[in-house]
């Protein structure tokens, strides 16, 4: 036996040398004529109009049979099946179905059987055979679960479902709904998703779960309704007609059913024209308008019956029956009442009933008798090779000795052969992959790089305009200074004139200090180095002196505005908790865009306080205005504003609002801007503050009979804190470099406490800490620095207890004092 299986091997890689000798194209199928045929059973299938769908199959069956492929004149076969069943020819769908089938039986396509057995199971649904449509239809389900063919598994699972529902059998039909819903679901197939989802809103109110009906179909109209065609929204709007009925709602039954009626005359759907207008005389029949709803009814009886939907045709018999007996025509009510009965007798006889209800057991033993004939079948097979081995095995061992030997060396050069072309396969897939990774690389580099040129061209887009605008502010203010001083070293200028000058270089000093300050405190924002001096702020105090320092400019006086202060607290319930120099410059920033955009009418500056402690304080002014559309901007950097209708020229580098939003946002706060072109504008600065306990006592400190030693080489600094320690009571010993500082520390009891400057003469505040440590290692060392990042740690590391920052704040001076003292 295995000499005859080895012979049998040894031929077949004869036959495969051999077949490799001659040209492929001897035996390949052209492929042009597979192409039409595959296109024109996609157009059919895609094709709307039934008689088009029909044409495009035709065309394809008989290309099919010219390329003598049996699996494409399979498919030709089934395309033309499944247009025939939309063409309502349902006999002559099932003939041309079934020839479909043993086509693909003949090919061996599983795919084809189980999709052929589904289209098949369809035709018996609408010719009432249903007991032959469930059996063909779950022959399909076998096949789709062999081939995981979810889409295929969940149009059975629906058309299961609406034979069941047919058959009054609701609880089977909502499992198989449920089943088909999920498939569609876990494959977006949303469309059909909402149909199964509609079919199960339709049983239950058949069941009289007419609430979970009316919750399912109207979160799925509401949650799916835009991925439904017309189509399947006047299935749904018929749904919802119906549990509208069994709800008693008639009128919006009504309402439901013609908009259904409506959609598929539109669309020319015969089933949707006759199911619609059978609700709707259904419905009139209940409202006992029994004229209008004959009406309907024969026009769902004509045309269910011309396009043979005999179940419809059914239902509208019987409720015409009814028609016909309360409007007096018995002999027309005993006709349709007998139609009715004759359908109802031959679809629904006792035996189908039992048929249905046993099918499933009935399809199980089926299943087990095929399996054990095949098995039977395949043993007797077997008996049979057997003995015909034994006949031929004399024949074959001989043929096997014969060619053995030159076989052997075929054999031998095929492996070689295959084995050098898997290895350039290999190779060539290898290269082909590692090209394409290259390809995505650079791609990807180059993408980069674009993106790298496009932030350096950016910057340099803002470094030239901040150059240029830099350029322009501070050489306008220092042209003057020049100018005017020069005029002032010349004889010609007057005693007066220098007065005048002089003011005028002191405004124009002033102008350009505070150009510096902005740059300076735009980088501190910008790297988050704005350092907050929280005290005591009387709004009111500062509004004056702000309106005192506007009010006397003579270049704003010359524009004619009113500057008005609105106050909306007495003195002493206007003291908030905040840092005034911030809250100052937000002020002095809103005002000076104010005054530069306003040309006539004035500015109001005021403020207010709300019950949660929110404050509003706002610039208004009835200048230019500002659009909606660049609102956003005004506040980003060196943006600047032109009005096309006036089109003057603002100096100003554009980053005061830029500032103002900085240290609203350092502050807690933030500025909202109201504004319309030639309406003003009005910026509010909204700030969450602390309103000061006016009861609460200020913190006294007393540090008499203890000496500190201030290591500090700027006089002005040093009579500062000299002026805030006399106040307690300390006595101040005064040094003014690191050398005098490490000797006052070797002296015994010479202080208790050290407040030493960080930038020293000779040798830094660093160096003389470490010093002093390493003579004295009890004393308080508290660091002073004007900034509070930079020499942290290494103050730290020298032996310093504490640092300050300058400004030095009073308070946190005292407070930290007092922990060492």
């Amino acid at each position: 036996m295995q000499s005859i299986q080895f012979a049998h091997r040894v031929l077949k890689l004869f036959a495969i040398v051999l077949l490799l000798q001659f040209p492929f194209s001897v035996f390949s199928q052209p492929k042009s004529d597979s192409i039409a045929v595959k296109a024109l059973i996609d157009s059919a299938a895609k094709a709307k109009s039934p008689q088009v769908r029909i044409a495009f199959a035709r065309e394809a069956y008989h290309k099919a049979i010219a390329t003598n492929s049996k699996r494409l004149l399979a498919d030709a076969t089934h395309a033309m099946g499944n247009a025939l069943f939309r063409l309502n020819s349902y006999d002559t769908a099932i003939d041309t179905l079934q020839r479909a089938l043993v086509l693909y039986n003949i090919a061996g396509d599983i795919a084809g059987r189980a999709k052929t057995y589904y289209t098949l199971g369809s035709c018996y649904f609408r010719k009432s055979n249903y007991v032959k449509a469930i059996q063909l239809i779950e022959e399909s389900v076998k096949l789709a679960s062999s081939l995981n063919d979810s889409a295929l598994l969940a149009n059975c699972y629906n058309s299961l479902g609406i034979v069941y529902y047919t058959l009054e059998n609701y609880p089977t039909s909502i499992d198989f709904f449920e089943k088909a819903a999920n498939h569609y679901e876990k494959a977006h197939s949303y469309k059909n998703y909402v149909r199964a989802k509609g079919n199960i809103g339709l049983c239950l109110v058949k069941m009289g779960e007419k609430d979970s009906a009316k919750k399912i179909l109207f979160s799925t109209l509401g949650n799916y309704g835009k991925y439904m065609d017309s189509l399947m929204l006047a299935s749904f709007f018929d749904n919802i007609g119906v549990l509208y009925e069994a709800l008693g709602k008639i009128d919006s039954a009504l309402h439901y059913h013609t908009h259904s009626l409506n959609i598929s005359k539109k669309l020319k759907s015969s089933r949707g024209i006759a199911l619609s207008n059978l609700a709707i005389g259904r419905c009139y029949n209940g409202q006992g308008k029994y004229i209008v709803a004959r009406t309907y009814l024969l026009t769902a009886k004509q045309v269910s019956k011309t396009n043979e939907l005999e179940e419809i045709t059914a239902q509208a018999n019987r409720q015409l029956a009814t028609c016909y007996e309360e409007l007096g025509d018995f002999r027309s009510s005993q006709r349709c009442l007998k139609e009715f009965l004759e359908y109802n007798d031959k679809t629904f006889t006792k035996k189908m009933v039992n048929q249905v209800a046993q099918l499933h057991s009935m399809l199980q033993i089926e299943k087990q008798e095929k399996e054990n004939q095949q098995l039977q079948l395949q043993l007797e097979l077997k008996s049979l090779n057997e003995q015909k081995d034994q006949k031929i095995i004399t024949l074959y061992t001989i043929f096997s000795i014969l060619l053995l030997l030159t076989l052997s060396v075929i054999v031998y050069f095929a492996i070689q052969l295959s084995h050098k072309k898997k290895l350039l396969e290999h190779t060539n897939s290898q290269l082909f992959k590692f090209n394409n990774e290259l390809d995505s690389l650079v791609k990807h580099r180059t993408r980069e790089l674009n993106d790298a040129i496009d932030k350096i061209r950016e910057l340099e887009r803002i470094k030239s305009a901040f150059m240029a605008n830099i350029s322009h502010e501070i050489r306008t203010p220092l042209n003057g200074i020049l100018g005017l001083t020069y005029y002032l070293s010349t004889p010609e200028c007057t005693a007066e004139e220098r007065s005048q000058i002089g003011e005028q270089v002191k405004h124009l000093g002033s102008k350009l200090a505070r150009i510096v300050d902005d740059i300076l405190e735009l980088s501190k924002i910008e790297t988050n180095q704005v350092n907050l001096l929280l005290s005591e702020v009387n709004l009111n105090q500062l509004l004056d002196d702000v309106y005192k320092e506007y009010d006397s400019i003579a270049e704003y006086d010359d524009k004619n505005l009113f500057f008005r202060v609105n106050k909306s607290l007495p003195n002493d319930r206007a003291i908030v908790i905040c840092d005034y120099y911030r809250l100052r410059s937000i002020i002095i920033h809103l005002l000076e865009n104010a005054f530069k955009f306003t040309h006539q009418g004035g500015i109001e500056m005021g403020y207010s306080i709300n019950e949660n402690s929110v404050l509003h304080l706002y610039v208004k002014d009835t200048g230019v205005g500002i659009p909606n559309e660049i609102q956003k901007k005004v506040f980003e950097r060196f943006y600047k504003h032109l009005d096309d209708s006036n089109p003057i020229f603002y100096d100003g580098l554009g980053i005061g609002l830029t500032i103002a939003m900085g240290y609203a946002i350092a502050l807690g706060g933030s500025i909202k801007l109201q504004s319309s072109p030639g309406q003003g504008s009005t910026f509010t600065l909204v700030l969450p503050i602390t309103v000061p306990n006016s009861n609460a006592n200020k913190e006294t400190f007393c540090f008499t009979g203890k000496r500190i030693l201030v290591v500090e080489d700027d006089l002005i600094n040093y009579q500062y804190l000299h002026a805030l320690l006399s106040k307690t009571g300390a006595t101040v010993i005064h040094v003014k470099n690191g050398e005098d500082a490490i000797e006052a520390a070797t002296i015994e009891r010479a202080a208790d406490l050290i407040l030493l400057d960080i930038q020293l003469p000779f040798k830094s505040g660093i160096e003389a800490a470490i010093e002093i440590r390493k003579i004295n290692k009890q004393i308080p060392i508290i660091a002073q620095t004007a900034t509070d990042s930079e020499y942290v740690s290494a103050c730290r590391e020298a032996g310093c207890n504490a640092f300050v920052t300058k400004p030095i704040d009073p308070d946190e001076l005292l407070n930290l004092m007092k922990r060492f003292l």
